[in-house]
């Protein structure tokens, strides 16, 4: 055997140890644990604002910041995937030369696996994503020529503040109308539209005793001659502890609404919410009333782009294959 044949087998030899795969295992463990604590793909001002100096050197000199897609990480993964691939290629090699019986269980959990790594990568360099915040009527062109519109916006609540649903209700090319709740996103082609978040910023005038309009945002707060009122939120219905807000270009001109205020010097909390219309007095004195009440909401939806997340689902399913196809076996073998 020549040198250069020598050197070959050595390095086929370490790769398809059972112990390099365990001790990079462990390591991409490890890693990645402490990378889940760390925030990614921020700043350096912000590690150097958040963290000591030796810490801050330790993050950006790693590339922890980045880790995912950083060379420690993407180095041994990579040893790791040709580790995995040469275990199985020598395995279903060998066994199909000693015409052993035929176990494939384990093979298709290494194939699944290695798809799994694959789609990995792909999705880590070519996922895209963005945001978009809407108000009802307004009107967004994706990427791929679809076009969005907010026709509607939900929020509902359990009581005043703990949400228990946010819904947008979205016509495509003016056509057909879809909804999309954090649960349920929809599907636009290669595209995945999620609801993501929202933004409150609904409005209340009041009257002050001069005659003089004072405006107040949603968590903003009136400061009175006997007490401090917050306001929470705006409804444009309420049923019982369920209440809900529906934002459309109609009912932001509304006058049938309710403005909810937290009493900030009162620490009961039975009696911490007030609940007022347009015309009521807000104050012991009668001399604050309120004239206008408007709800206004946005929707927050995430748009995104993963072209890895089907291959990532045929991984799983064959990983999900041979694991079923490995307990039957063994489930054979006891009973033999």
């Amino acid at each position: 055997m020549g040198k250069f044949q020598k050197i070959l087998h050595r390095m086929y030899t370490a790769l398809k140890s059972i112990h390099l795969a365990l001790i990079l295992i462990g390591y991409l463990i490890i890693t990645s644990i402490f990378a889940t604590l760390i925030p990614q793909g921020k700043s350096i001002e912000f590690y150097s604002q958040t963290y000591s100096k030796p810490v801050f050197f330790l993050i950006t000199k790693t590339g922890f910041d980045s880790y995912f897609r950083s060379l420690m990480f993407l180095i041994p993964l990579g040893i790791f995937t040709l580790n995995l691939f040469t275990c199985t290629v020598t395995r279903i090699v060998s066994r199909l030369k000693r015409r052993m019986r035929f176990r494939p269980g384990a093979d298709i959990i290494h194939i699944g696996l290695l798809i799994f790594i694959f789609s990995g990568m792909i999705t880590l360099f070519n996922r895209k994503e963005g945001s978009v915040f809407l108000s009802p009527g307004d009107s967004v062109k994706l990427p791929n020529g679809y076009e969005l519109k907010l026709e509607s916006f939900i929020y509902k609540t359990y009581d005043y503040i703990r949400p228990r649903l946010w819904e947008s209700r979205i016509s495509i090319n003016n056509s057909s109308i879809q909804s999309i709740t954090v649960n349920k996103p929809l599907k636009l082609g290669k595209l995945n539209i999620f609801q993501q978040s929202y933004k409150d910023k609904s409005m209340v005038t009041v009257l002050d005793p001069y005659g003089k309009s004072i405006v107040i945002h949603t968590g903003e707060i009136i400061n009175l001659d006997e007490k401090d009122l917050q306001l929470i939120r705006v409804l444009t219905s309420r049923k019982d502890f369920a209440t809900e807000v529906i934002a459309s270009p109609e009912n932001q001109k509304t006058i049938n609404a309710e403005a909810v205020f937290r009493d900030l010097n009162n620490q009961a909390s039975n009696n911490r919410y007030i609940l007022f219309s347009i015309g009521d007095h807000i104050d012991i004195n009668r001399n604050y009333r309120i004239i206008s009440i408007v709800p206004r909401l946005e929707t927050g939806l995430k748009v995104v782009y993963d072209p890895g997340f089907i291959p990532i689902l045929i991984g799983i399913i064959f990983m999900g294959i041979g694991l079923i196809i490995t307990f039957i076996q063994k489930t054979g073998d006891k009973k033999l």
